[in-house]
């Protein structure tokens, strides 16, 4: 696989290495990557469920693993498109955080929606607050 890096100049990627090192990636290549990349991420997630629905992991597990892989993807394809990290600046992060917010808080309520979960409260140092008693995930 050719690797890319980032003509600061002329704000496109060119490959790295290979028989085509120093030409410019098309844009077609950098979207391959792109999809590549978000098919991993999927597969990721995928397996997460599964160690979840084989009660191999539990759902607080689950939900923290899906969330950094969910950040991960989110920051490395927008870094993509900005031409890496070493590119983005406070501002780009700031953006990056709002919509991550977003995309994270619609995943955990889906997830609440598609499935059963019920709390019980719980006294802790800072407080009163509710923690998953039973999860269950409904059968396909």
């Amino acid at each position: 696989m050719n690797d890319f890096t980032w003509d600061k100049k002329n704000q496109r990627y060119r490959f790295a290495n290979g028989a085509a090192a120093g030409q410019y990636a098309s844009r077609a290549q950098v979207e391959a990557l792109t999809e590549a990349y978000i098919t991993q991420s999927k597969d990721k997630i995928s397996d997460l469920a599964d160690l979840l629905i084989s009660k191999a992991i539990n759902v607080s597990t689950f939900e923290t693993a899906v969330a950094n892989q969910l950040k991960a993807a989110h920051i490395n394809s927008y870094a993509l498109g900005k031409g890496g990290v070493k590119q983005l600046t406070q501002r780009d992060y700031g953006i990056m955080g709002a919509e991550l917010k977003k995309n994270i808080n619609t995943f955990v309520t889906s997830l609440k929606r598609s499935s059963r979960v019920d709390y019980r409260p719980i006294k802790s140092e800072r407080g009163w607050r509710c923690m998953p008693m039973r999860y269950t995930v409904p059968k396909s």
